[in-house]
């Protein structure tokens, strides 16, 4: 399938999850909310383009199948709830109560995926959990730089519309994503 017909048939959201409460500051339960989002994409059939997991946030570029506002809500409600029972699990460790706040926002072309995509990627940077966005761990950036590939992440889709031959878009998206990250940081 070509790269045009596959966005084209995929409906491309940027969701969101965020809490007022660090539910996902120890690095374990990172991989298990990560770990939950790997059985749900089996289970549902969507795609992850871009993700990146902060303490209290959670932030991902999916394509779907179906209507792109229903099957997205019903993917972020069964993560929204992961987190907010593993909140309520942390809860008696933490005074402070949280509230989870879900976001959908629809993404019409391959230059707007392209932007969220660096966008989420310098997430981490932005908010001073690294300086250098290769030390942040928990996000899809690894993947698209060659140096861990998550499983389920889809990152060929989006090199690919950079470069047909991936280790040149690596380099080119490495080098927009530095200047995606200096912008973000200005």
């Amino acid at each position: 399938m070509s790269r045009i017909n596959l966005f084209v048939d995929t409906h491309v959201q940027y969701a969101y999850l965020k809490s007022g409460i660090k539910v996902l500051a120890d690095e374990r339960d990172k991989k298990k909310f990560l770990d939950f989002v790997l059985r749900l994409q089996q289970e549902q059939k969507f795609e992850i383009y871009a993700f990146c997991i902060l303490d209290n946030e959670a932030h991902f570029l999916l394509g779907v199948q179906e209507e792109e506002n229903e099957k997205t809500e019903a993917i972020l409600g069964e993560m929204g709830n992961w987190y907010t029972n593993h909140m309520r699990e942390q809860q008696f460790q933490q005074k402070r109560r949280g509230r989870v706040t879900k976001c959908i926002s629809g993404v019409k072309d391959m230059e707007k995926m392209l932007t969220v995509c660096l966008r989420i990627h310098s997430l981490p940077s932005a908010q001073k959990y690294a300086k250098d966005l290769k030390n942040y761990w928990w996000s899809s950036y690894q993947s698209y730089r060659g140096v861990y590939e998550w499983q389920g992440v889809d990152w060929q889709f989006l090199l690919l519309y950079l470069d047909d031959n991936v280790q040149k878009a690596r380099q080119q998206f490495i080098r927009l994503q530095r200047k995606e990250t200096r912008k973000i940081k200005s």
